[in-house]
């Protein structure tokens, strides 16, 4: 019988640590209402065990002694792991991003793409965010830029043959502040294709994702396809993810999702 309590004491340990990272990372990411409610479920396992404890021991003394050891074991070791999941919280999540590519020929040798992204601070001091990944199957050209909300500046930087962002605030923004900007580019001699596609690769928090594809009125899609997969290799992990939308005419594709998962690339198709 003791051996049995010791070993649920030891679940419920590791349960309460697991749940502490947990606690961290949704305080770190501004999710107050979630990290109170796991804090107190956790909360309440910690006494849970310390009542085991104190039921298992023989004597009073062990009784008590170890109820509160454990209390206070617990809560140090629970706390440390909080804390070192909250300070690894990402300066920002992207809270929106949106994705439009327009085919401008008819075998899909060139397109334009927009994007907009939203992203919410999540700590203080930030004077400078990168964005990078500018890219396509072809070369880019008329690369544009727009600021839509915050004060920062948007200037484009190429490095190593790819272009990126660079958002440079003059004043940092707080934490719970929303920078929002666009860019845009086009895309031109790609090879000839039986298809339209948009690739997005998932390497931050991202919360909502959406993807839209428009097509000329001469090749509009016959079907469509969405899938995720891994996205350090190729094809693997491949997960069927739900189908886009057709509208005008069979013309306009839309997908969203939002629950992107980081580490996964996104690819939605529409067969011409």
């Amino acid at each position: 019988m003791r051996y049995l309590a010791l070993l649920l004491s030891l679940l419920v340990i590791f349960a309460i640590l697991s749940l502490s990272g947990t606690v961290g990372r949704l305080f770190g990411l501004g999710d107050r209402s979630g990290g109170w409610a796991i804090l107190a479920f956790g909360i309440v396992l910690a006494l849970a065990n310390a009542f085991l404890v104190f039921r298992t021991a023989k004597t009073p003394r062990w009784k008590w002694g170890g109820a509160i050891a454990s209390l206070v074991v617990v809560a140090i070791i629970a706390t440390l792991s909080a804390y070192s999941a909250y300070r690894s919280t990402p300066i920002y999540i992207i809270e929106s991003l949106s994705i439009k590519a327009v085919g401008l020929d008819l075998e899909s040798k060139s397109a334009h793409l927009e994007t907009r992204a939203d992203l919410r601070i999540l700590k203080d001091d930030v004077y400078e965010i990168f964005w990078g990944g500018l890219g396509g199957t072809g070369d880019i050209a008329n690369l544009s830029t727009n600021r839509l909300n915050g004060d920062f500046d948007l200037n484009k930087m190429e490095q190593a043959g790819q272009w990126q962002l660079q958002l440079r605030f003059s004043k940092p923004p707080r934490r719970g502040d929303l920078v929002s900007f666009a860019f845009g580019f086009d895309i031109f001699g790609t090879k000839p294709d039986d298809k339209s596609y948009v690739v997005h690769r998932v390497d931050w928090p991202t919360q909502n994702l959406g993807i839209t594809i428009q097509t000329p009125p001469q090749r509009p899609c016959k079907k469509t396809e969405a899938y995720s997969a891994d996205v350090k290799i190729i094809g693997q992990d491949k997960k069927e993810e739900k189908p886009p939308q057709l509208s005008g005419d069979s013309t306009q594709l839309q997908w969203s999702t939002s629950d992107a998962q980081e580490g996964r690339r996104y690819i939605v198709i529409c067969w011409q």
